[in-house]
């Protein structure tokens, strides 16, 4: 909006306001749909701007968004950009907060991401378990051990055997008092979850 005063009618000035830098804040661990974790600026990876509620402190590398005014400063004057590099939940979207417009996000389209999560898998660390199991005629074995209860998704557990790894099925175990002829066996491996974000729903 220019300024209406008579001297500029018949020529108009630049705006003031579009010279002003105002400070944009991404990410709100407050709203709950927010997915930000942090972001580099620049093309500079040598600090990395941490969300402030994530409690993270300073330290040369993490510097929380917002403390001693540490927010991207911007003009509006519709030409000028930054580029920032954002770790996000890809299933998330980010807010970004000026104080004088209205909350902005962005986010992600579904299709550019749902086919990558649902091919991903998950694993976790077991540090020494012990574990029955049932061996078929066939040499097939399957590791009877707790895993989460989950809707989707496939557990199976990885082990080391020398310079390889092997997957085994994994089933539950249950409180009937038996009597096995397999002993069982302390291990360490891994617990993968495959299939969890299927789109039928049966971590097929």
């Amino acid at each position: 909006i220019n300024d209406p005063s008579w001297k500029f009618t018949f020529a108009p000035t630049t705006p003031q306001i579009t010279t002003y830098e105002f400070p944009i804040e991404l990410g709100n661990l407050a709203r709950l749909e927010d997915g930000l974790i942090g972001y580099f600026t620049k093309g500079h990876y040598g600090t990395f701007n941490a969300v402030t509620q994530s409690g993270a402190r300073g330290d040369g590398y993490l510097k929380p968004i917002g403390e001693g005014g540490n927010f991207i400063r911007m003009p509006f004057d519709g030409n000028t950009s930054t580029l920032v590099s954002m770790l996000v939940d890809p299933r998330a979207v980010v807010h970004a907060t000026t104080g004088i417009l209205p909350v902005t996000t962005v986010g992600l389209p579904p299709e550019f991401v749902d086919d990558a999560l649902a091919a991903m898998d998950v694993t976790f660390r077991v540090n020494g378990i012990l574990t029955d199991q049932t061996i078929r005629a066939s040499g097939d074995t399957t590791m009877l051990i707790p895993v989460p209860k989950e809707k989707t998704g496939t557990w199976a557990w990885l082990e080391k055997d020398g310079d390889n790894w092997k997957s085994y099925k994994t089933a539950s175990t249950d409180t009937t008092a038996r009597l096995s002829d397999v002993p069982p066996v302390l291990r360490r491996g891994f617990l993968r979850l495959s299939s969890a974000m299927d789109d039928d729903g049966n971590g097929g």
